[in-house]
């Protein structure tokens, strides 16, 4: 049987909608989240951080309304939480980015010219691809991850996606900016 996902990219989101998108710029390769995933997840932290904090304020403003306290102090945690999500993802959403000149991979947390980590490119072994099943109601969707390797076998997971095609042209980009050769074992390469 296939594993549920065992590995967790740095970009892209699980399931069965493609949440990965590629831009290919003149000097660099970026790999991020579709601006259409962020809004849609940024709409659900807004309209339900507006209601849990509306609760809270209706159960503080009108005595007739009693809400126990455990349950009170449960939707203030869920509202906190539901704004700090909305306003980090503010601050912009995790991107990859592949250096052409240089061959080094950026990860980006923010919008921040700074990378949280980079990779270089005499520490990469190998890319690779590999399927990984993502099951939600029992129904299983392949996702494919594509994976640094580097020296130590240490495994990087750089993003994921069930659009194969989105992944085998990032796979691609990666392999000639980067001039590497792909996972021996890969079927697909």
């Amino acid at each position: 049987m296939t594993p549920t996902f065992p590995d967790r990219p740095f970009v892209g989101q699980l399931g069965r909608e493609n949440t990965l998108q590629v831009l290919s710029r003149p000097d660099r390769i970026i790999c991020r989240v579709t601006r259409g995933s962020v809004w849609f997840s940024q709409l659900i932290l807004l309209f339900f951080g507006s209601f849990l904090a509306f609760v809270v304020w209706t159960a503080h403003q009108d005595r007739s309304f009693r809400m126990p306290l455990p349950f009170l102090i449960l939707v203030w945690v869920l509202a906190l939480a539901c704004w700090g999500v909305f306003l980090r993802t503010l601050a912009g959403m995790a991107r990859i980015e592949i250096v052409g000149d240089t061959g080094n991979v950026l990860f980006f947390r923010y919008n921040t010219r700074i990378p949280r980590r980079v990779v270089r490119r005499s520490e990469i072994r190998r890319i690779g691809v590999e399927t990984q099943m993502y099951t939600s109601r029992s129904v299983q969707t392949a996702n494919y991850l594509l994976s640094l390797h580097l020296e130590g076998d240490v495994k990087v997971p750089l993003c994921a996606s069930p659009s194969e095609r989105e992944v085998r042209l990032l796979e691609t980009q990666l392999t000639t900016g980067i001039r590497m050769q792909k996972t021996p074992g890969d079927a697909r390469a």
